[in-house]
This record gives C-alpha cells, structure tokens and sequence, in this order.
C-alpha cells in the first residue's frame, strides 16, 4: 500500500477521545410506550412487492418528484426545499416517471379531441370524470402528444393544506416555459385555483390541466371543461397485453381473443390491467382461459360465499356452534397464510370468543378432538388444502391472497353482526406477542381498509395509533404505509400522517415516525424530512433511532444532497435543549456507510458526493456525531472507516483532508482530532495533516 501504513482499528492504545457526556440525559422511555431498542436498517421496511400483493390493481408505487440529480453532489441546490424550522411546505413540481409509456399505450375514450381544442385556445382546461377511470393517462396522451413527455410535469399540494389554500402561495419561479402541467383537484372548485395559477402558466406560455372528481359540490367550468369517459376495456387489456409482449415472439391478439372468450373484461382499467397480468403468466390457451375465469372478481366473490356458506352442510342437529366454528376457522385460515395450522385454531379460538361477546352470550366454549382441518376447512378448501400438503414437511394454512381477500369481502359485507366481532377480533390479535398473528392482524386490516375506508380508519388505524404498546402502533404504522400505496386512498392516509405529526399526542407522533420507518413517502423528500425534524422536537424522542433510521429510507444518490443540507440546517436551527441535534447526528450514522451503488467496492456514497462538493454541510453533522454522547463511540469508528477508505483510492484524499480541516475549525472538535490521527500508523497524507495542525499551534 502507498502512502504509509494501513490504518487500524480504534483499539489498544490509540482508543477514541473521551468526550463529555451532554448536558442533556437520555433516559430510556419505554414505561411510556416509546421503544428505544437499536433499529437494524430496513428491518421494518415493507417491500414493494408486498403493496403490489396486498392491493393489486389498486398499488401504485410511491416516488419522490421534486429532486433532480443535475447537480447531485451539491448539499443543497436550488432544486429543493430545506425546512429547517416550523415554515408550511410548499406545493412542489415534477416529471410523471411514465409519462411516455402511458401515452404511448393508450386506449382512446372519445374525448381526447375535444380536450386538444380546448386546450388551443385555453391555458387551463379541466377534464372531469369519476376516480379510476384513466383520466390520469388520458392528460398524459394529449399533452405528451402536444408538449413532449420531457416537458410534461404535476403539481403536487403539500399533504397537510387545502388545494384552495396552497395554490395561492404557489411560488412562481417553479413554473418553466413552454410546459404542460396537470394537477389533480379531486371534488374542488377549479374557479379560484384558475384566479392564481391561470396568470402564472399563461405568462410561461404553458398550459395546465386540471383533473377533478366528478361530483355534485361544484360547479362546472362553462367553456373549458371535458367530461371524460371510460375506455373500452377489452381496448385497454389489448393495449396492455401489446405492451407487456412488444419484444417478445407470443402474439396479444391471441390473449386479446381469450380474454373475449372469458366474457368477463369489466371494470376500469387498473383491474383490466391486472387480468392482463394473470393472463400472461400462461400461454395463450385453455390454462389461461381458465385462470381468467376462475380469477375474475365475480367468480372470486362467489366462490367465497360458498365456502362460507355452503348449501346442504348445516352439520348434526343440536351443533348450533358448527356453522360458526367452521367460518371463524376459515377466516383465521385466510388471515394467517402461509402460517402454521396451529396458529389458524389458536386465531379460531380469539374469533369465536369476540363472536360470542359480540353477541352477547357467555363464551360457548371450545370443541376438542371433534373436527379435522379439513371437515373445518369445507369442501372446496379442503380439497386445496390436501393437495398443497407436502409429505413430511410443515402443514401450512396455503390460499391465493384473492380468495383470502374475497373471503373477507363476504364475511363484512354478508353476514349479520360480523363488523364488531371482527374488529374485536383484530384488536385482540394485534396485541399478542406472536408476530405471526400482529402480520396477520395488518393485512386483514388492510384488506378491509379497500371494502371500508372510513369505519377501519376509525375502529382499528386511529386506536392502534395511539396504543401504549409499541407493537400496536408499528402495526398501525405499516397499515399507513400499505394504504399510501393504494391509489384512491394515499392523499388520506399521508394527510393523517402529517395530522399525526403536528397533533398533541406523543403515541401518535411515534405512530408517525414508524410509517416513516417503514417506507412512507410523500411526494417530496422536503416534507418527509419537515415531518421528521418535527417529531424529532418530541422529549419523548430523545432515546429513539427511529428518526435515524426514517432519513435512512429515502438516502439515494438523488436525495444526499438535500438531507446533508437539512440534517446541518436542524442542528444550526437547535434550540438548548439540543434535541433535534442528537437525531442528525444518529441519522448521519445511519447513512455515513450506505455504500454507493457504481460497484466501488463499497465505498460509501456520501464520501465519493465530498470529491465535487464542498464540506461545510458534512462538518457540521461529524461535529454533533463525534461529540455526541449517544453517537460518539459508532461515530469514530464510522470516521476510521472512511479515512481507511481515502486510504485506498487516492483521489478521495484531498476531499477527505479539506473535510478534516473544516472539522478542525470547532477547537473542541480539533482537540479531540489531533490525538485520533495522531497514531504512529497513519499513513503519510494523514501525518501531513497532523504537521500543518502542529505548524498553526507553533507561535509566531
């Protein structure tokens, strides 16, 4: 190795510098529910996949739109906005990432003329219709059409303020010339979005597109309003198919004909999508031809209510509780996929006590040794249920999630007094300690949350919110985080995240930070960070690393740039109780390793961003990490391995050196720098560090 002797760990006789513990304590907060047990990254994170299988046609995947990467390096540019204090986010701007494929992919509604002429002679143009319909696709076609996808971008709200409200403070200088912009109103009157933002786009000589809900509570734009119409669906799925086999040798005409031959291709075009997704996972023949019909909602829904309800299977006269027992079981069957069969009668026994409190009956007790698996399970599961029996190998509760969630559907919607019991039930099982049934406590929820929006919010996410048990409120956490994914119901569930943030209570707050933790995103990476740095303010934050490891989530090489920034800007914006320095200063813990993803052979990402930015931002957060008494000790074995780093690859010295001088200049920091780095085995560009430090300390 070049450059002197390889640097050795922080150990033996050259340990870290002792540095005096904050003035602040930290005491542990778990007797008030707050857990402040280590987080593992990405331990809680909920993978993608696992949105797209729990909501189906309904996911959308969440992204961020407003930072761009002209200019990543920078801490901080002008393509962002830092909220270091208590200022309101702004509305912000950006590219629909498939933009181009939607137009291109398009099927017709009949309308698209219409908003083409009206669109040349108007800056903005409303196009009104029901949610779910494709309007969304529709706007991209005409304006891609007209403008180009690359001048195409939205206009998001922030989640906590009224369209009306934030339009009004919309800042100019985020409008570009020559653009299309679309912005979605839901039911509000376009009247006084148009008296703010019809000026500003006409005076870019762009256009805005207005995408409003189509109901009674306001009026109509009389000249400059389109009514938008469903697609043909069997047009859509043809669309679809052609896109998902466009390089491929199978013919979507022969899906196309299938799909005719189902005779079941209804809906709007997020389900027609998803049949042409079951449909592809076969060839082009009866085994496809059968899945779309077997797969179909309608034959979904039917086949539920014959399991649940199955004709001529009453059981032995005197055996009340039979009917009920065997649809509690295969409720808890549905739940608990995947699981073990003890866990389903476990879960079995929790439904049929709520059952009985329900309905106001002593608890009937338990049959034992009366029932097999399969006589509980019905005829149609049981003969799944032995088919997917491995011999020898565990017996697991195996169901397409479809039917499970197709069960549920029934149960809520068909039964008598089945609501309360099954939320009693859901209360109960996400309080057990087994994390097997609290998993299956959320994806019931979530499942119902699709049927029932407004009775879930209120009966199982709003208290779990506020639970004293961490456990609860990371399982309410992780509804948030699922349900934002939906597409009729994120701009919901991220404006109760921010009325979490912002509210008085601690447990909700917490609540907040663990969707965070999990993944939730907004539509700007400003306002994931603002709702941070306000829980963050919470006393009852102060042991925790879920702040940490939130900042975690949304650490790429698109957003470093405006979380270094932000991270510095809170600990400047700190008042003396220092409690939002602690967090920044865990956060770049969490990040300072988070390797760079060129294959440099793990170098971490921020330290490759010091070779073309400056290092004033970064200064700041080693300085609150080193001399942190909760971050002191990882935070110089984080130093340790970066210089290690440098040490490797030369070109990383210089940045790496500016960065030790900028630290240097908080003598506290630089009196505890000198005998870190001075070690008879650093290398000879640390060394020539250490002499120019030694050069300033010399009088005269």
């Amino acid at each position: 190795m070049t450059g002197g002797p390889e640097l050795q760990p922080v150990s033996g006789p050259h340990p870290a510098p002792s540095v005096p513990p904050e003035p602040v304590p930290e005491p542990t907060d778990e007797r008030e529910g707050i857990s402040a047990d280590p987080i593992t990254p990405d331990e809680h994170r909920i993978d993608e996949s696992l949105k797209e299988d729990a909501l189906g046609a309904r996911y959308e995947q969440q992204k961020f739109f407003d930072v761009t990467a002209n200019d990543p390096a920078m801490f901080g540019n002008n393509n962002t906005q830092n909220n270091f204090g208590a200022q309101q986010p702004q509305m912000t701007v950006g590219r629909p990432p498939n933009a181009a494929e939607l137009a291109k992919w398009y099927e017709p509604t009949g309308c698209e003329e219409q908003l083409r002429h009206l669109l040349e002679g108007n800056t903005t143009v409303c196009l009104t219709g029901e949610p779910g319909t494709g309007r969304f696709s529709t706007a991209c076609h005409v304006l891609v059409g007209r403008h180009g996808a690359d001048r195409l971008a939205e206009i998001f709200p922030p989640p906590d303020r009224g369209i009306v409200d934030a339009v009004h403070e919309f800042p100019p200088e985020k409008l570009k010339p020559g653009r299309a912009y679309i912005l979605r109103i839901h039911d509000e009157d376009p009247a006084p979005i148009m008296d703010r933002l019809n000026a500003l786009v006409s005076a870019k000589k762009s256009k805005l597109l207005l995408i409003r809900d189509l109901t009674g509570r306001a009026r109509a734009m009389e000249s400059a309003e389109v009514r938008h119409r469903l697609p043909s669906p069997i047009g859509v799925f043809r669309m679809h198919a052609r896109r998902e086999l466009e390089n491929t040798s199978r013919d979507p005409e022969a899906y196309v004909q299938l799909a005719q031959s189902a005779a079941l291709l209804v809906g709007p075009p997020r389900e027609v999508a998803e049949q042409v997704t079951l449909a592809l996972r076969y060839p082009a023949g009866p085994e496809c031809l059968r899945a779309l019909r077997e797969q179909s909602q309608q034959v979904l829904l039917a086949r539920a209510l014959n399991i649940l309800d199955p004709k001529g299977q009453d059981g032995p006269a005197g055996r009340r509780r039979l009917r009920q027992h065997r649809r509690a079981f295969q409720l808890s069957y549905a739940a608990l996929r995947n699981e073990s069969i003890d866990r389903v009668f476990a879960a079995t026994g929790l439904l049929l006590s709520q059952v009985d409190a329900e309905s106001g009956w002593d608890d009937l007790g338990r049959t034992a040794l009366e029932h097999s698996v399969e006589a509980l399970l019905g005829d149609v599961l049981a003969a799944d249920w032995s088919a997917d029996q491995v011999s020898g190998g565990p017996r697991l509760a195996r169901l397409d999630p479809r039917m499970a969630g197709a069960l549920f559907s029934v149960a809520w919607h068909e039964f008598d007094h089945t609501r309360p019991a099954i939320i009693a039930w859901l209360n109960a099982l996400v309080e057990s300690p087994d994390a097997a049934s609290r998993r299956a406590a959320t994806a019931v929820t979530v499942n119902l949350a699709l049927l029932d929006f407004d009775r879930v919010d209120t009966d199982l996410i709003s208290v779990w919110s506020a639970s004293q048990k961490v456990r609860v409120r990371r399982a309410a956490a992780q509804v948030v985080v699922y349900l934002s994914a939906a597409n009729d119901l994120d701009q919901r569930m991220l404006r109760t995240v921010h009325r979490w943030v912002d509210g008085a209570a601690n447990l909700r707050r917490d609540t907040a930070a663990w969707a965070y933790v999990s993944g939730l995103r907004q539509n700007s990476a400003s306002w994931n960070l603002a709702d941070l740095r306000r829980i963050a303010e919470d006393p009852m934050q102060r042991s925790t690393s879920t702040i940490a490891e939130a900042v975690g989530q949304i650490f790429d090489e698109e957003s470093y740039g405006l979380i270094v920034a932000t991270l510095a800007g809170w600990i400047r914006a700190d008042g003396p109780q220092r409690l939002v320095t602690r967090h920044a200063a865990r956060a770049l813990i969490r990040i300072a390793g988070v390797p760079a993803r060129n294959g440099r052979g793990g170098v971490p990402l921020l330290l490759l961003a010091l070779s073309d930015a400056g290092t004033e931002e970064l200064a700041v957060l080693w300085y609150a990490a080193l001399l942190g008494a909760s971050t002191k000790r990882e935070a110089w074995h984080v130093l340790l391995g970066w210089l290690r780093s440098a040490d490797r690859e030369p070109e990383l010295r210089k940045p790496v050196v500016e960065l030790l001088h900028e630290m240097a200049r908080v003598s506290a920091l630089r009196r505890r720098l000198h005998p870190f780095l001075s070690r008879p085995d650093a290398p000879d560009w640390i060394a020539d560090v250490v002499g120019e430090w030694n050069d300033d300390r010399q009088p005269g």
